[in-house]
Parts: C-alpha cells; structure tokens; sequence
C-alpha cells in the first residue's frame, strides 16, 4: 500500500525548500525584541515491509513532512521563546497550505506577549487544552505507557489494568492509525 500524496517532497528542490526556510526565518523578525530565530524544514519518506510466519507478506510507504519555527524574544531582564509546527503524513502539500509570512509572524508575536505574561498560579487547576496539546499529552501519558514491552516488564501504570477503567468518563481515547494525514497513521498492524 503506498501513501498518496498531492506532491511529492522528492519533487520539489533543495533550493525552493531553502527559500522556504529563510521566509520563515524572516517573518518571525517582527521586532527588535526577537533576538534569535529557528525555521526548520524536515521531510522524509520510510517503506516499511512485514512479512511473518503466516504468511503475510506487506509493504507500505510513510511520506512525512514538517515545518517549525522557534522565535526568542528578550527585554531588559526575561527571555522567552514560542514555537509553532505543522506536521503530518502528507507531501509537499503541507508547505503550500500555509502562508509562511502568518505563520512564522503570529508565532514571533505570541512570544512577544510572553515577555509580558504573568506567572501561572501554581496547584491543581482546571484547565482548557488545545487538541494538539491533549493529543501530546495523551500520547506521552498513555501511548508509551501501552507499550507491550513497558507492561510485560512492569514500568507501567498500566500492568495489570486490561479491562479496567483508567480515566474519567470525560475522558475518550481513540487510536485510529487508519486517519489519512496525522502522525502515527498506519495501514497494517503488526500482525498485518
């Protein structure tokens, strides 16, 4: 099975991925307050074969492309910084669906509203999370943590609990490596 994409990052030059770099670069100099700054610019193709003792005999292809920028911002006595990615299982595509100049720009800007941000209270609060930042959390806390090798060894909080319940009933969690587009898509499992 072999990942469709609307453009192919082997398609597409060193020289206009550089160039996309440094745009990123230089939108993210929004002002004098910005002393550094990081564009980076990833893609990579993977082709994966499963073959086993039943007889399966599989072969597929991940394409995956990122984009990231990391503004640092300084005033006379605190220095921050903000980043932004976008990421996926998806070819070129991804680049052109952004505009460089927001998206390096909104994100230096955010860092700059962080050189005046008060410090959070400390404690147990409620909170209201982004999708993006659950789905961090959720992948670090639980999806390393149903790894077969930490639970068979005992490192997990989760030895011990098939069948039980481990969160709230607000809590749902659903691992579909079948989405086309996010990270972690996968077409077969281990079994094929």
């Amino acid at each position: 099975m072999w990942q469709k994409v609307k453009e192919d990052p082997i398609s597409v030059s060193a020289s206009e991925k550089l160039d996309i770099v440094m745009e990123l670069d230089e939108a993210q100099k929004v002002d004098d307050k910005v002393v550094n700054t990081n564009s980076v610019y990833s893609d990579g193709k993977r082709v994966y074969h499963l073959v086993n003792t039943l007889g399966t005999r599989l072969a597929w292809d991940e394409i995956r492309t990122i984009l990231m920028v990391q503004p640092v911002v300084r005033d006379e006595s605190t220095v921050q910084y903000d980043y932004a990615i976008r990421s996926g299982s998806k070819g070129y595509e991804l680049v052109r669906e952004i505009d460089p100049v927001d998206f390096a720009g909104t994100c230096a800007h955010s860092a700059l509203k962080l050189l005046e941000a008060e410090k959070p209270p400390s404690g147990k609060l409620k909170v209201i999370m982004d999708g993006d930042v659950a789905g961090l959390i959720a992948h670090e806390v639980c999806g390393h943590a149903s790894e077969a090798d930490e639970v068979v060894k005992e490192r997990s909080f989760l030895t011990g609990m098939v069948g039980k319940k481990i969160a709230s009933d607000m809590v749902t969690m659903i691992d579909d490596g079948t989405l086309e587009g996010p990270q972690g898509r996968i077409p077969f499992d281990s079994e094929g």
